[in-house]
């Protein structure tokens, strides 16, 4: 595998030669330290922190490497109003583009409290494979959203429609709103069955999911409200059958109901069996 660093207007980037299918399963990003590759911790703004060996944070270097790792952490970002977009300006008579650039901004929201959170972005250019740039979030509070924007300068064009995002707290890569759903059901699959072995009897717990987004006009009015939804947890810890029990309006029910569904859970056990199970899941709503 071939690795070529570059450092690009400001921006952290790293140019990647891989095959297509190299950044497909969860990874863990990894910075030049003192001749070696550091697992990433943390972002301050664009600089990469690792940790020195002896338990403290310090800045590495701007040249990254990205590994498989076997799991995401159990955690889901939800990435609201998306919007991306790239720009540029032609020179008239002369054909040449000015300002290339490649932006995107959103909002991002965690059910968890989550610490040292970044962003990797990952674009796929005609002529020079991928690209990474990295950027911190910070910290998410429970039910805030946080707006975020990037905008990257470009030397070269964008295959059409080929970008992906890569998002780490504390280092590990989680789940996010903007992953193929299959990908993330097939994931979550085969972390399910890795902490059930060995267990021989257990009670439903909720692994991952998403927090319900706030229905904008109840947003808007600082409508507090709840929802109930009564589900049933399959074998593999799949969500299924879920149905709106009560709602105290409509569209948290609604918002509710469509979380619900994305949700996996530790499956009961009895007797070293995994076994279906049905429970009335609460959602609250405070603006």
């Amino acid at each position: 595998m071939h690795f070529q660093f570059r450092r690009l207007a400001g921006l952290s980037v790293l140019l990647l030669l891989l095959t297509a299918n190299s950044l497909t399963a969860q990874v863990a990003l990894y910075a030049q330290y003192k001749g070696e590759g550091r697992l990433v911790r943390q972002v301050h703004h664009l600089t990469p922190f690792v940790d020195d060996g002896a338990g403290k944070l310090v800045a590495a270097e701007s040249r990254y490497l990205m590994n498989s790792v076997p799991e995401y952490a159990p955690v889901y970002i939800a990435i609201r109003n998306l919007k991306v977009m790239s720009r540029s300006m032609e020179m008239m008579g002369s054909g040449a583009e000015l300002n290339k650039r490649f932006e995107f901004k959103g909002d991002f929201e965690s059910a968890y409290p989550l610490e040292d959170v970044f962003v990797v972005l990952e674009l796929q250019t005609e002529d020079a494979g991928k690209l990474l740039y990295v950027q911190e979030i910070g910290n998410l509070t429970p039910r805030h959203l946080k707006p975020i924007e990037m905008s990257v300068p470009l030397t070269q064009r964008i295959g059409p429609g080929r970008f992906k995002l890569h998002l780490f707290t504390r280092g590990m890569e989680v789940f996010h709103s903007e992953m193929p759903f299959g990908q993330i059901e097939r994931s979550l699959d085969k972390q399910v069955r890795r902490r059930l072995e060995g267990v021989t009897d257990a009670e439903p717990k909720p692994y991952v999911g998403p927090t319900p987004e706030y229905p904008p006009k109840l947003k808007r009015a600082k409508t507090a409200g709840r929802a109930v939804i009564r589900l049933t947890i399959g074998a593999t810890g799949r969500v299924q059958d879920p149905i709106i029990k009560e709602a105290t309006d409509p569209a948290f029910g609604e918002s509710a109901l469509a979380a619900a569904r994305m949700w996996r859970f530790l499956p009961r056990v009895k007797e070293g069996r995994a076994t279906p199970a049905t429970i009335d899941m609460p959602f609250v709503f405070n603006p």
